[in-house]
């Protein structure tokens, strides 16, 4: 075989078993959202159709597998890595139990050599800093996460009996639920896999500290934001071409990063309008100014702008049936009545200072408790897991990235 057949032999098994993975993937999540879609497109146009549906069972974690297998495929036909002999190895690629439910989302080049070697050499600071990121991940899904979803789903579940400042608040607590129980989640994943001796990707980075929306999605699921720019936005031709086509590429990847969340139009719109986000951040960035005072209102002004493009697209996120979204938007603008509760809004307030303080505390206390002799690190585990199970919740609430 000559060298040209081999290369399109290559790429004729690259397109062979991508797609065989898109077409699996589109069966089991997607298969009824475009029949369903298609079949209203029809009806309002005046023509009846009545497409089939399935009824299928989703299996766990099947977006993360089909991610997990792209990237290995990919990176073997790039060459970045050799394919994996051992199935044993690869098996557990695929189905690595800390993070094939929620992330974060490993390639197959930096997942599978930590998995080959199949060496175990943890000394006790890896085992310290695995419980911290491990305490750190419950403390943020039990106390944050899960003593605000009561609240946020008493208000948007019904939304007709609360008034606009309780739809308000509802929407700046779900931003900060899914932040706590999705950070959580990838926090102890992260200490869990550590304590296996490999080490997994740094998925959330304070994301409610960002300046724009660029450096949001910098932050917030890194695993997530670095998979689509590798593999797709890059393949797509990244900004190597014109202006209009890198803000083509950067909507394109937006609307598919919401559609791969979920079979919904309200997922598709907040992927839309990160899209446009991001458009219009690249669109009118500044270069950062050598006046401090200059400098510091643009960066005040970026982070407040920032906050409310995020928390407006998680209206969408949270109630993807778009009829739903856009009556909590109009209850809000209009200032419509109702019940109001004056606990909720100190629940919110509650939640933002020790979310922001949490935050920060993991910027500037965390390399000095590094620095701290084992009894200080167990008075710090201590003071948390007492702080967890004094405000844990009666009912088990799960993580909000397992319906994905």
């Amino acid at each position: 075989m000559s060298n040209v057949e081999s290369i399109q032999a290559k790429k004729y098994l690259l397109v062979l078993c991508l797609t065989q993975n898109l077409l699996v993937l589109f069966v089991f999540k997607y298969f009824n959202f475009f029949t369903e879609g298609a079949e209203k497109l029809f009806n309002y146009a005046g023509l009846k159709f009545d497409f089939p549906t399935a009824e299928i069972l989703l299996p766990l974690g099947l977006s993360f597998f089909i991610f997990q297998t792209s990237s290995y495929i990919v990176d073997v036909y790039r060459g970045t890595i050799a394919p994996e002999k051992s199935f044993v190895n690869f098996a557990t690629f695929v189905v690595y139990f800390p993070h094939m439910a929620a992330g974060p989302i490993m390639p197959a080049k930096i997942l599978l050599p930590q998995i080959s070697t199949k060496k175990i050499e943890l000394d006790y600071q890896q085992i310290q800093s695995a419980i911290f990121l491990i305490v750190i991940g419950l403390f943020r899904k039990i106390v944050l996460a899960d003593t605000l979803a009561p609240f946020v789903n008493r208000v948007f579940e019904n939304q007709s009996t609360f008034d606009w400042k309780s739809l308000l608040l509802a929407s700046i607590a779900f931003g900060l639920q899914i932040y706590g129980d999705f950070a959580g989640y990838s926090s102890i994943a992260r200490g869990v896999s550590r304590l296996f001796g490999i080490e997994m990707t740094l998925n959330f980075r304070q994301p409610y500290l960002s300046t724009s929306i660029t450096d949001f999605w910098r932050r917030w699921h890194i695993s997530l934001s670095s998979w689509f720019r590798e593999y797709l936005y890059v393949p797509l031709g990244g900004n190597r071409g014109t202006s209009f086509r890198t803000n083509l590429n950067l909507l394109l990847v937006m609307v598919v990063a919401g559609l791969w969340h979920g079979a919904a139009f309200g997922f598709l719109f907040w992927g839309l309008l990160h899209g446009i986000f991001l458009v219009t951040d690249k669109t009118f960035k500044t270069k950062a100014s050598a006046n401090k005072v200059i400098h510091l209102t643009k960066v005040t002004i970026g982070w407040f702008v920032t906050q409310i493009c995020v928390f407006f697209a998680w209206i969408f996120f949270r109630n993807p049936d778009l009829r739903e979204a856009f009556s909590i938007i109009k209850s809000i603008l209009l200032r419509y009545g109702g019940t109001f509760e004056i606990a909720d809004g100190l629940l919110v307030l509650a939640a933002l200072f020790a979310t922001f303080t949490l935050d920060y505390a993991e910027i500037k206390l965390g390399p000095k408790i590094k620095k701290r002799n084992s009894f200080t690190k167990g008075l710090v585990l201590g003071a948390l897991l007492v702080v967890i199970f004094t405000l844990k919740s009666s009912s088990v609430i799960p993580f909000i990235y397992f319906e994905f």
